[in-house]
């Protein structure tokens, strides 16, 4: 088992780490092609196109390839019915998306607003073909589609020479959205036969088996972004762009450890009846997120000040603390991953929704109080505490389900 996890886990660190290398580069070129104000935007509109598709998924990718994994449906009529509802979601994402840019706090211009709703809908589509591919165990195709998206956007954006345009950067980002959306279909269609019939069981199941997930993802993406919203409410563009480039280089790194956490959860839910068989595979699972997000945070710490440097010069030196204090979030970040996709393997999806209600109050209320008076810096900080405690809460939670009797 520890000789296939390693080999699938390979596939996904080598997709994140071209994912992660190619987000850096995107980044050097936008932070030093759009102007402060252009990037700060930038970094606004598409946070709020991530929240969103997360928050319309609402979970039903877990509970997906949970389904798949344990053979509960044909997969034909799971994947067909499951598509039906992302284009519902993405229907409602594109509303919410034009209500929040138009408020007046906010009032994203029009032609952004536009590209937006393109890269809403191809998101909503090409992750439900990865979703197949996960429940399939095709690692190294969902390591190729997540690294082609960032290539494509890569190459076009310096292809441009000079000062870049935000509506240009928008654009190429719907561009490599697309043809990585091609590519997941080809690698899909012929694994089985489609049947596009409404399932009301299949709906009715996955609504109540994603219900607690999604709302646990929506409540973490709000902890974990809220802080970037009170920041442009309560100060600038010019300084949530500086806190959003620390804020994305920490994002590049937490997301590694989804490259093992993306492995074990379908492993775990076809060994969820072996208490004994789950722990150890969990066990693996703590070592080496242990050992690796450790050793991403020390790196991160030391590597901030040329890391800013060389990614957007001196207009971003206050990016420099802010991303100093984020590096000691990584571990507890690189934990909640593994506890989360556990808990969720194990049914025990409610656990983490307690927890991340827990953690959005204790979040927005400090957030709320603190940013106004001491600035970004307590964002930070407040995004280090939010993490720890989670951790602390879902990790108990998880020893306990694992070893009840």
């Amino acid at each position: 088992m520890l000789k296939w996890i390693f080999k699938n886990t390979s596939f996904q660190i080598l997709g994140r780490l071209v994912v992660v290398i190619t987000g850096v580069l995107i980044t050097r070129r936008l932070t030093t092609g759009l102007s402060q104000p252009d990037y700060g935007w930038y970094v606004l509109i598409t946070d709020l196109i991530i929240q969103l598709i997360s928050w319309l998924e609402w979970g039903t990718g877990f509970v997906a390839v949970r389904s798949a994994s344990e053979k509960r449906f044909p997969p034909g009529q799971l994947f067909a019915n499951l598509l039906g509802m992302r284009l519902t979601g993405a229907a409602l994402a594109s509303l919410l998306f034009v209500i929040l840019g138009k408020q007046t706090w906010l009032n994203i211009p029009l032609t952004y607003l536009q590209i937006g709703l393109i890269i809403i809908w191809l998101n909503t589509v090409k992750n439900v073909f990865v979703s197949i591919l996960h429940s399939y165990l095709k690692f190294g195709r969902v390591a190729v589609v997540e690294s082609v998206t960032n290539l494509v956007y890569l190459g076009l954006i310096y292809l441009i020479p000079g000062q870049l345009k935000l509506a240009t950067a928008l654009l190429s980002l719907a561009s490599g959205n697309l043809l990585t959306l091609l590519l997941a279909v080809w690698w899909t269609y012929h694994l089985f036969v489609w049947q596009p019939v409404f399932r009301a069981k299949i709906v009715k199941y996955i609504l109540r088996e994603s219900a607690p997930i999604g709302a646990q993802l929506v409540i973490f993406s709000l902890y974990n972004r809220l802080d970037l919203y009170l920041i442009k409410y309560f100060l600038n563009l010019r300084v949530v762009a500086q806190y959003g480039l620390a804020y994305k280089i920490y994002t590049h790194l937490a997301i590694l450890a989804a490259s093992l956490t993306s492995v074990l959860f379908p492993v775990i839910s076809r060994q969820q009846a072996d208490k004994q068989a789950s722990r150890g595979v969990i066990k693996q699972g703590l070592i080496l997120l242990l050992a690796g997000g450790a050793g991403a945070a020390i790196g991160l710490h030391l590597a901030a000040p040329w890391l800013v440097n060389w990614l957007a010069g001196a207009d971003y030196q206050a990016s420099v603390v802010y991303l100093r204090i984020l590096s000691w979030a990584v571990v507890f970040a690189y934990l909640n991953h593994l506890t989360g996709y556990s808990l969720t393997a194990l049914h025990r999806q409610k656990v983490f929704l307690y927890t991340a209600v827990i953690a959005l109050c204790f979040n927005l209320a400090l957030n709320w109080y603190l940013i106004p008076r001491y600035g970004a810096s307590m964002a930070a900080w407040l995004t280090v505490a939010t993490e720890g405690l989670s951790a602390l809460i879902s990790g108990y939670y998880l020893y306990r389900v694992l070893h009840e009797r």
